[in-house]
């Protein structure tokens, strides 16, 4: 009955927006002791995000975040400050340790263009960029998930010729690994990996489907991933040769359920039968060794 209680509502309400507005200063007139608080008590003010679509921007505002550039906590708006001219969107990518993702090979191509990304590593992150489209007009994009823009941030055209030179890799591949990943394609957004698994356009934040599996609540299995591969690497070259000689197809194929399951680890997931991925390593080290 309190709860409910009109007086009581309009307290709770001046009391929420009266909190809100002294963090506000807190930030800008003593930000050690703010990032002192927020190491405290960021998570539970990020559930705000989630939860009150009423103050989702107010509390965006004083919401501090890690980063790709470095281990300085930024706010929003310090984010979009240090933005180029040409990059439109916040980036950012969830995970479960800020180790994890900034060595996560999906950054490699933001890293080599001195993009910065918000790195996500709380559990309520994954909830709240799924129900958040965009923070003072600029529109939240996961790393991880769709096709990547980077050609269009640093202005260079697609390279057709390096497309066309993995054609029969891709062609290999997909029919490998139909049953792993939902579609093999050539990205910009690797530049040290040969390959790295990304979600489809309008898919599940991969972090959140995690954590709705760990607690019982995905009906269906993980969803199926999209490979990316990156031309320019040594061991793509080499395997989109050998693609083309149908006596090094079984070792191609063999080698590509490497990469698959090698992605999978750097995402933070175990290989989907360790036996046989254990199997296949020590027969690709043989046959190189030979």
């Amino acid at each position: 009955m309190l709860q409910n209680n009109p007086v009581v509502t309009k307290i709770r309400s001046s009391l929420v927006k009266r909190t809100i507005s002294d963090l506000k200063k807190k930030i800008d007139k003593d930000r050690e002791s703010y990032e002192k608080f927020w190491e405290n008590f960021g998570p539970v003010l990020k559930e705000g995000i989630y939860e009150d679509f009423e103050r989702k921007d107010s509390i965006l505002e004083i919401s501090l975040f890690k980063n790709s550039k470095s281990k300085k906590l930024i706010t929003l708006n310090e984010y979009i400050e240090s933005m180029g001219k040409k990059q439109k969107d916040i980036y950012f990518m969830t995970g479960d340790s800020y180790e994890n993702i900034i060595n996560n090979p999906s950054l490699e191509g933001y890293k080599s263009r001195d993009i910065n990304v918000l790195i996500l590593d709380d559990p309520v992150d994954s909830f709240w960029t799924s129900s958040t489209p965009s923070y003072q007009e600029k529109s939240f994009k996961s790393v991880t998930m769709g096709m990547d823009d980077l050609n269009k941030i640093d202005g260079e055209k697609k390279d057709d010729k390096n497309e066309k030179s993995v054609e029969p890799l891709i062609n290999l591949l997909k029919e490998k690994l139909k049953e792993k990943v939902k579609d093999i394609r050539v990205s910009s957004r690797l530049t040290d990996s040969p390959v790295c698994l990304v979600s489809d356009e309008g898919a599940m934040d991969p972090q959140l489907e995690k954590i709705l599996q760990q607690h019982n609540q995905l009906n269906q299995g993980l969803s199926l991933k999209v490979m990316e591969i990156n031309p320019q690497h040594k061991l793509i070259k080499k395997l989109a040769k050998m693609s083309k000689d149908k006596a090094s197809i079984s070792e191609v194929e063999n080698i590509s359920i490497l990469l698959y399951e090698q992605s999978k680890i750097l995402d933070g997931e175990k290989p989907s039968d360790p036996v046989e991925f254990s199997k296949k390593l020590i027969e690709t080290i043989t046959t190189s060794i030979n």
